[in-house]
């Protein structure tokens, strides 16, 4: 079947607006769009963010499946990738909210997945918790927006529970 003129024309924005649609914002040195973690264990992992500092009640939004556009908020083991994008940058999040404090709460992957699964749970249990990060925009700088867990030496000084310490204690 020969293609019109016309056809090719849909087909070539058709293809130029997936290519687009698919690139995302892009990350410029005052505007942040994507949070990256390196997961340096045996074990996937979950992410989720927390706005609400103080109230650490982590209220959990179900397991993301890659389907499209839609991002997985998971890492697996010994795996770099980006937990979070937003439209907005992450800058500007932090002044919207008037807080200082962004949480980011790492789950054991399957732990997490039997408790939505299983249990139907829409918070996370504290059993499920590997590490939680309570992280200022200048963490996030100094980190060059990239997480890691177990939490890297250049970690060591930022708000974390379980504590610093309490990790590599574990890890020896």
């Amino acid at each position: 079947m020969l293609l019109t003129n016309y056809m090719k024309r849909i087909l070539l924005y058709l293809v130029v607006a997936h290519i687009l649609y698919g690139c995302g914002p892009q990350d410029t040195s005052t505007c942040h769009h994507r949070l990256w973690i390196s997961n340096k264990t045996n074990k996937a992992v979950y992410a989720n963010d927390i706005h609400s500092y103080p109230d650490t009640t982590c209220y959990y939004w179900g397991i993301y499946r890659v389907t499209g556009n839609q991002y997985e908020h998971k890492a697996n083991p010994r795996e770099e990738c980006y937990l979070f994008q937003s439209d907005y940058c992450w800058e500007q999040c932090f002044r919207w909210l008037s807080r200082d404090t962004l949480i980011i709460v790492l789950t054991d992957a399957k732990l997490t997945e039997e408790g939505e699964n299983i249990h139907n749970y829409r918070t996370i249990q504290p059993y499920m918790i590997l590490q939680r990060y309570y992280l200022s925009l200048q963490d996030l700088n100094d980190l060059n927006w990239k997480l890691e867990y177990p939490p890297s030496v250049a970690m060591r000084y930022m708000r974390m529970w379980p504590p610093y310490e309490e990790v590599l204690r574990k890890e020896e």
